[in-house]
């Protein structure tokens, strides 16, 4: 769905939800342990509290995005789970929400959400398939979108059941061709990009 961009004049600041409440996240890889020697991919932190990964897909398969709370976080408030990513590559990748729940259970939350390339997109994950509500570990996994590619993959936000039209104006103005300094992002529109996952795996 996209709507249309919004009033530059009221431009947000995204907030990193629950991203900057820990310390904790790591690079996991396919959802496995905390890794005891250092992967290829690297997290820091962005500006507003989330996280940048570097990657390469032609070395390393399936880098996560991942977080183990402690205590598990009980979810059973939510109806959906928010994410905020740009993907400032030249080609598209792909997101797969993934949760261990409360007894260890792996649960893939839909199918994957491929971001288009060089965009900043609102996606809303529901939590429908996670019957037991109680989280343990978070999995964000990155995959390519064809072929091995290096290159990076910013998560702004992990927050919960925000609106389809959440930050549309910061959305749309970081999807506005720039010439300004750091990653160029380019879009052939100026619109809110904006992805609802498949309740199903497809």
């Amino acid at each position: 769905m996209n709507v249309t961009t919004g009033d530059p004049s009221q431009i947000q600041a995204i907030d990193s939800g629950i991203i900057d409440n820990y310390s904790t996240w790591y690079v996991g890889i396919n959802g496995a342990d905390k890794p005891t020697t250092p992967t290829v991919a690297n997290l820091t932190m962005l500006d507003n509290g989330g996280l940048n990964m570097t990657f390469n897909l032609q070395i390393e398969n399936y880098p996560s995005f991942q977080l183990d709370p402690s205590p598990a976080q009980s979810w059973s408030s939510y109806s959906n789970m928010s994410l905020i990513v740009t993907n400032p590559n030249a080609i598209d990748i792909q997101l797969q929400p993934i949760v261990k729940d409360g007894d260890w259970k792996w649960v893939e939350l839909g199918k994957y959400v491929t971001i288009p390339a060089k965009t900043t997109t609102l996606i809303n994950v529901p939590l429908t398939d996670l019957v037991n509500k109680n989280v343990n570990r978070i999995i964000l996994r990155v995959q390519g979108g064809g072929g091995g590619l290096a290159g990076s993959i910013q998560l702004h936000t992990l927050s919960f059941d925000l609106a389809a039209d959440a930050y549309a104006s910061t959305i749309a103005e970081m999807n506005r061709p720039s010439v300004s300094t750091g990653f160029r992002l380019t879009s052939m529109n100026n619109s809110f990009n904006y992805i609802c996952v498949s309740e199903q795996p497809i």
